[in-house]
């Protein structure tokens, strides 16, 4: 019996803790350990991107967006740059005048004076200075030309010379003033109308009866001081030309001229840049060199023939260098 008891197998303390499970006792869990936060805390610190470097890095947002700022800024910053070299250009190289070349005279250089109106030398013919000119009106500063052009002082002249003062508007070139001009303006506002007198070029192949002209029209016809010669655009004078009529004189008739009707004038013209050299000097000095002496410069430029043929009614200005258009009176 005893022995019975003893072979049977021994129970421990364990098995009876821990009986298997069924509907009565359900499985039992193990507890989780507790956690280790401190190795954590420190590998993100260690992780962690120091602040500067944080701010300084190219994929942060805020630099991005100074990134972009720049980027605009630089583009109108060359923009600038860009506009204010073109100006600088428009400036200084294309609103500034060539240095002359081959003057006939220095450019600026005084050739005469008429009535109180100087001229000036243009160098050649063909340089092209862009500086405007002004003179004092009163008290008002008007605008010219440009230096020291035909029309700047045909425009000068009426500004200091006619009285009252008289201007026209600005033009292209010199033969503007008889194809375009059509009124001019006293300085005080009121405008004027132009008389234009067409240049007859047959005085010397005159009819036999007069044009039927007017009395009240042909009596003002023939060219007066004052008025401005208007030269026609071709390849002798490119843009044409403009003159100022300064005196008539009358020439001593050739008995041996095929027309004796004909009355022959020398006209006298004061102008800028025809062929820009002194005007010529005075004679009071005979025997005395007076080239350099400015204060005997002649009053007028050059002299051009003038004919009139009262039978018929024709005037006529000749001049070998170029071809006139006719005459302008405010």
């Amino acid at each position: 019996m005893n022995s019975a008891v003893n072979a049977s197998p021994s129970v421990t303390v364990s098995n009876l803790s821990a009986p298997p499970p069924n509907e009565c006792t359900p499985m039992l869990r193990t507890r989780p350990g507790p956690m280790e936060t401190e190795p954590m805390l420190r590998r993100e610190g260690q992780d962690e991107m120091p602040f500067w470097e944080r701010v300084s890095s190219p994929l942060h947002p805020v630099f991005r967006k100074v990134q972009e700022h720049c980027h605009y800024e630089w583009v109108a910053a060359l923009l600038s740059a860009i506009l204010l070299l073109t100006l600088f250009v428009f400036i200084f190289y294309l609103d500034t005048s060539p240095r002359p070349e081959h003057c006939v005279t220095p450019f600026g250089h005084l050739l005469g004076e008429s009535r109180g109106v100087k001229a000036f030398s243009n160098c050649n013919r063909d340089y092209r200075n862009v500086e405007e000119h002004f003179v004092l009106v009163r008290t008002s500063l008007i605008y010219s030309g440009l230096k020291w052009r035909s029309v700047e002082y045909a425009r000068r002249f009426w500004l200091l010379a006619k009285r009252p003062a008289v201007q026209f508007m600005s033009v292209q070139n010199a033969e503007d003033i008889w194809t375009r001009v059509v009124y001019a303006s006293y300085i005080t506002g009121e405008r004027v109308k132009l008389f234009k007198y067409e240049n007859m070029l047959a005085c010397d192949q005159t009819p036999k009866k007069n044009t039927g002209m007017k009395k009240s029209l042909w009596k003002h016809y023939k060219p007066q001081v004052g008025d401005l010669l208007v030269y026609a655009n071709d390849s002798s004078i490119p843009g044409g030309h403009v003159a100022v009529v300064v005196g008539i004189v009358s020439v001593p008739s050739n008995s041996g001229a095929n027309n004796s009707s004909m009355t022959q004038y020398s006209m006298l013209l004061a102008e800028q840049n025809w062929n820009n050299e002194p005007w010529p000097h005075r004679s009071n000095l005979e025997g005395k060199d007076t080239r350099n002496d400015t204060r005997l410069l002649g009053y007028y430029s050059r002299e051009v023939s003038l004919q009139e043929v009262e039978i018929a009614q024709m005037v006529c200005v000749k001049d070998p260098w170029g071809t006139v258009l006719g005459w302008v009176r405010a």
